[in-house]
C-alpha cells in the first residue's frame, strides 16, 4: 500500500462566499502550499534570533512564541505523517527551538518568585504554560465566518475611523478609551489565578471575574488595542482556563462580532500602508486562533516582511528598515527582565517580533490544514 501526498484545493460553492461581491479577491488571496516557504523562512529567522538572544524573551515576546507552539503543534500532531519530508523536518526544527526558548522563559520566571514587582506579570505568565490545553480550543479555519464580515470602501472606512492622524491619536489615547492597558492586564492577571476547569466538556464553567472586567469585555471601545485586548481576555478565559466570562454562547458570539470589527480595522490599516504594523499583526495573530482565515491575505502579510531585520527580529518602525537599519547590538549590560525589555538597543521590537512570529505560524497552520492529505 503506497501513501501518496496530495494537495487539496479549497473550494467554496459559488452560491456561497465566492458569489458575494468583493469576497472572491480575499478568498483567492489566502496562503497557498506552493508559497509555504514565504512563511517558514522568516519564522525560522525569528527563532534563530530568539535562541541566540534569549535574554530578550520577556512576557510580551513569550506570548507570540507560545502561540507559535500552539499553532504548529496543533497541525503537526494532526498531519505529521502526511507532510512532505522537508516540510516535516523544518516544522520539527522550529518546534525544538520554541521549546528551548519557552523552557528558558519559564526557568527565568521561576527565578523571579522573590521579586514582588513582577507579581502581576508572573500571574499572567501562568496562562502560557500548557500548549496541549490550548490546542483543544484552537478552531479550524472556517471561511463561513467570513460571510459575517463586511468589506468597505476607503471612504466608508474613513467614515468609521476618521482620517489617519485622528485614528492614530485615538489608538494612543490610553486615558480616554477603555479598557486601558493597565485595566486589561489586571483582568488577565486574575485569570492567571483562576483554576483550570477540569470538569466534563458538557458542563459549562463560568470564570469568577469581577464586574469591572466583564464590563470592559462588553462595553469597551471597538478599535485599536482596546478591542484586541477585549478579545484576548475572552480568548484566554477559554483557551487557558476552560471557562467562559459570560457563557459559552455569549462569549462565542462576542468573539465572532469583535473579530468582524477587527477585520474592518485591519482593512483600514492596510489601506494606509500598514503604518500600525504591531497592531495589525496582533489582530491577525489573535483572530486566526478563532478560525478567521480572512486575515491571512498574502497581499497583507507580504509587505510586513520588510520589517524583518538582518538579525531576524522585527522592528515596528518603517523608517529604520533596509539601508536605514540600526546597528544590531546586544549590549553587554543587557539583563533578562519579565517585561518591558529593550531589544538590541531599540533596533528591534520584542512585541512586534512576537506577533509577527504568531502571524507566520497561523499562515503555516492554514496551509497545512487545507492542503496536505494522504490517499491510499
Amino acid at each position: 500500500m503506497i501513501t501518496l501526498l496530495l494537495c487539496l484545493i479549497v473550494t467554496i460553492p459559488l452560491n456561497g462566499i465566492l458569489a458575494i461581491p468583493g469576497y472572491t479577491k480575499v478568498v483567492t488571496n489566502l496562503p497557498k502550499a506552493k508559497n509555504i516557504n514565504n512563511y517558514l523562512a522568516p519564522l525560522e529567522r525569528i527563532l534563530q534570533f530568539c535562541v541566540k538572544h534569549k535574554v530578550y524573551i520577556d512576557l510580551n515576546f513569550e506570548f507570540g512564541l507560545f502561540l507559535v507552539n500552539v499553532n504548529l503543534k496543533n497541525i503537526f500532531q494532526a498531519k505529521a505523517e502526511e507532510l512532505p519530508p522537508q516540510i516535516k523536518y523544518r516544522l520539527e526544527e522550529l518546534l525544538i527551538k520554541t521549546d528551548v526558548v519557552n523552557s528558558y522563559f519559564r526557568y527565568m520566571v521561576k527565578k523571579t518568585e522573590e521579586n514582588i514587582a513582577y507579581g502581576q506579570d508572573r500571574r499572567i505568565s501562568r496562562l502560557l504554560t500548557n500548549e496541549t490545553f490550548w490546542m483543544k480550543y484552537v478552531q479550524r479555519y472556517n471561511l463561513k465566518l467570513f460571510e459575517k464580515s463586511k468589506i468597505y470602501t476607503m471612504e466608508q472606512l474613513e467614515n468609521i475611523y476618521g482620517d489617519w492622524d485622528v485614528y492614530e491619536s485615538n489608538v494612543r489615547n490610553y486615558e480616554k478609551y477603555k479598557p486601558s492597558p493597565d485595566d486589561s492586564d489586571a483582568c488577565i492577571a486574575l485569570l492567571g489565578d483562576h483554576p483550570i476547569a477540569e470538569g466534563s466538556a458538557n458542563v459549562e464553567t463560568i470564570c469568577k471575574t469581577p464586574k469591572s472586567c466583564r464590563d470592559g469585555a462588553s462595553n469597551g471601545n471597538d478599535f485599536g488595542y482596546f478591542l484586541t485586548h477585549r478579545v484576548l481576555f475572552l480568548l484566554l478565559a477559554q483557551f487557558a482556563r476552560g471557562c467562559s466570562i459570560f457563557s459559552v454562547k455569549e462569549d462565542k458570539d462576542k468573539l465572532e462580532k469583535y473579530c468582524g470589527i477587527i477585520f474592518n480595522e485591519a482593512q483600514f490599516i492596510a489601506t494606509h500602508d500598514y503604518k500600525r504594523p504591531d497592531l495589525f499583526m496582533e489582530q491577525i495573530a489573535i483572530c486566526t486562533l478563532l478560525g478567521h482565515a480572512q486575515f491571512l491575505q498574502d497581499d497583507w502579510m507580504k509587505p510586513l516582511m520588510a520589517l524583518q531585520t538582518s538579525s531576524g527580529c522585527f522592528t515596528d518602525n518603517w523608517r529604520i528598515v533596509g539601508e536605514n537599519e540600526l546597528p544590531m547590538v546586544e549590549l553587554p549590560g543587557d539583563e533578562w527582565m519579565l517585561s518591558n525589555n529593550i531589544v538590541m538597543n531599540r533596533a528591534c521590537s520584542g512585541h512586534t517580533t512576537a506577533v509577527a512570529a504568531a502571524m507566520l505560524a497561523s499562515a503555516i497552520r492554514y496551509i497545512v490544514e487545507n492542503n496536505y492529505s494522504s490517499a491510499t
